[in-house]
């Protein structure tokens, strides 16, 4: 199934929201937590510094009290030019304390004390002059006058702000700016509070929200890989179905990464709609979906797996094109026979090997069983132990060769050369040679195993050539990895340089392989014909050519297929094939080599038609090469060398 798309949930919960108000929060505890360090402060200093700025202000009044009393006292009798002095002395210093001493700045703090306070110290010190005249020289009335007028003005404004901060006269101000900051500060903590608790809610939706997101694909809005590993256990009564859209990886490379996410898109919601409402849609990459059948049973139809496959297809528009898009499947079945619970990825791997073997052999669906996975077991096995031995290290996997002599048919008694085949056995079990060639070519080691194969041949057949002068053909099978740029050099190395004459090799490679990229091939075909090294088309009639195709590829010789040969002694249709095939490739002037020679009527009647070379158990069966130099030695009636290597 696939999920609705909420707009409003995104948006909620979208980067910018979240990150948005988390700083929101953030700078309101930060400044909460501030505050509260402040509201704490004072909280603990808040008396101290009342009583010290009453202290002060008492204190600034007496001492202003003080100084208007030897003022005005000041061009009489019993005036006192040192007190008057004292005292303007001693209020100058209150007035520097008020603004600049820490212990009251709580004082300066309210209102606009600090301005005031400066103003008032600025008349003041205007005093200083007139002061200074009273206390050294018997003052004249108009100085005095003056003084006086100068210094009403500024007892007054010292009254009115001693009386407005003063605690207890007319107002209490540095109660209240605490108080005030105090229900500021607690309106503060309950909207923290209220907030914090709101996005400690917030949190909770946001991760409920994330972890929903994070078990599904954004692209499709259907379940992903998260989901699979967030389950691990998948139950043994659902069928465990990996579908793919065939080809997946030529159109990935093809188109473009919109054009590939609309086509997933189609592909997602294409399925949901032909899928049980309970059942399961995973996205796990690029064109690979899983769907979880539940509680299916265990010997489901697979044919309306099948056509569920084929109703799937459907034509994908892009631009001026359109595209048929096709499914493959693999399916882990249900299991029903009290087995054990697998884990997810069990079943994954055991639907995506049914998977595997649906496009290997061209199906649209396959079921595992016992046998794929066992024959995946021993491929892997295989694909170990070759490795192994390429990598010059010992193992239970033993490969070598054998030679199978090709006979000359005008002469058929005659060997005119010998195919190098390949043999394998792991654990006395034996392995087919097309086996070993395929697991070497779907894991990269096909050219490996190429060289290793040529360097064989040229080490066993090295005495065959150099001592006993060989005028026949070694035919070997080349890797598709070996046609490439590198094949001249390759060949030069391995091969020629262990005495062996490139007029005597012959390469052999098969349509399919020959197809594959054919503009690619026959420049790499013609360089090595160059060198004098001859080709072989091996197994024609099993692929895709056709005479002219052959004439193209430029080869020397062709070798027909054994479906051809069996029964043409009693079927005179396929005999009288036989010999069209055969008159027209000598037309081509191509060589044939018929295979697959059972008897002799069926080499007399090859013959007959005029193929230049016979090979078949009627001759011989596939030699080991200290058989196959024997049977040379007889052949050129080399007594003494077959005296020397039987005698050693």
């Amino acid at each position: 199934m696939i999920w609705s798309h909420s707009s409003v949930l995104h948006r909620l919960f979208s980067h910018k929201v979240t990150v948005a108000f988390f700083v929101f929060l953030g700078m309101l505890l930060i400044f909460s937590s501030y505050l509260s360090l402040n509201i704490r402060e004072s909280k603990r200093m808040s008396i101290q510094d009342i009583r010290l700025a009453s202290w002060n202000l008492t204190q600034f009044r007496t001492e202003a009290e003080m100084f208007d009393k030897y003022l005005m006292l000041a061009g009489s009798e019993i005036a006192n030019p040192a007190l008057l002095t004292l005292s303007y002395e001693i209020l100058w210093s209150r007035f520097s304390y008020l603004l600049n001493s820490a212990e009251i700045a709580a004082l300066r703090s309210l209102n606009s004390n600090t301005v005031r306070i400066t103003d008032i110290n600025s008349q003041f010190k205007q005093l200083s002059q007139p002061i200074f005249d009273m206390a050294n020289n018997s003052p004249n009335a108009s100085t005095l006058e003056s003084a006086r007028e100068v210094w009403a003005n500024i007892y007054m404004d010292i009254n009115q702000l001693v009386i407005e901060n003063l605690v207890g006269g007319d107002s209490d101000i540095i109660l209240d700016q605490f108080d005030t900051d105090l229900d500021k500060f607690r309106f503060i903590k309950k909207l923290t509070i209220i907030l914090s608790f709101g996005g400690f809610l917030y949190i909770i939706f946001m991760f409920n929200f994330l972890r929903k997101q994070l078990l599904l694909d954004p692209l499709t809005r259907t379940f992903n890989l998260n989901y699979l590993n967030n389950k691990a256990i998948i139950k043994e009564s659902d069928s465990y179905i990996v579908i793919r859209i065939n080809n997946s990886q030529h159109i990935l490379k093809k188109y473009s990464g919109g054009d590939i996410d609309t086509l997933i898109q189609l592909c997602a919601k294409r399925i949901t709609e032909h899928i049980y409402e309970e059942d399961l849609l995973i996205h796990v990459s690029y064109g690979e979906f899983v769907i979880l059948k539940k509680h299916s049973s265990s010997n489901i139809n697979e044919a309306v797996l099948v056509d569920l496959i084929k109703k799937l297809q459907f034509d994908w528009s892009i631009g001026s094109a359109t595209i048929p898009i096709q499914f493959v499947a693999g399916m882990d079945p249900a299991i029903h026979e009290g087995k054990a619970i697998q884990h997810w990825r069990e079943r994954h791997d055991r639907a995506l090997k049914a998977l595997s073997y649906a496009i290997d052999e061209g199906f649209i669906f396959y079921a595992s069983n016992d046998e794929l996975i066992d024959a995946f077991d021993i491929e892997k096995n295989i694909l170990r132990e070759l490795v192994q031995l390429l990598r010059h290290n010992t193992g239970e996997l033993k490969l070598w060769l054998v030679y199978q002599p090709i006979m000359a048919a005008m002469f058929s008694t005659q060997v005119a050369g010998a195919e190098v085949l390949l043999r394998g056995r792991l654990n006395d079990v034996i392995i087919p040679p097309n086996e070993i060639v395929d697991i070497c070519e779907h894991h990269g080691l096909g050219k490996e195993l190429g060289v290793w194969i040529l360097r064989k041949a040229a080490l066993e057949s090295e005495y065959l050539f150099s001592e006993m002068n060989f005028d026949g053909f070694l035919s070997i099978n080349l890797n598709p990895s070996l046609i490439c740029e590198q094949l001249p050099e390759i060949l030069t190395t391995h091969l020629l340089s262990k005495h062996i004459p490139a007029r005597q090799v012959c390469l052999e490679i098969t349509e399919d392989n020959a197809a594959i990229d054919f503009e690619r091939t026959l420049p790499i075909i013609q360089k090595v014909r160059n060198m004098g090294i001859k080709f072989a088309l091996d197994d024609f009639g099993t692929g895709h050519s056709s005479l002219a195709y052959l004439q193209r590829l430029k080869i020397d010789k062709l070798k027909i297929d054994r479906c051809f040969v069996t029964d043409i002694e009693t079927d005179a249709s396929k005999n009288q094939f036989l010999a069209e095939i055969i008159g027209m490739t000598k037309r081509m002037d191509v060589e044939t080599i018929v295979e697959g020679i059972e008897n002799r009527e069926q080499g007399l009647l090859a013959m007959q038609h005029g193929a230049d070379y016979v090979q078949g158990f009627c001759y011989y069966r596939p030699l080991e090469m200290g058989f196959f130099t024997y049977l040379m030695m007889i052949e050129q009636g080399h007594e003494k060398s077959i005296q020397e290597l039987t005698t050693g």
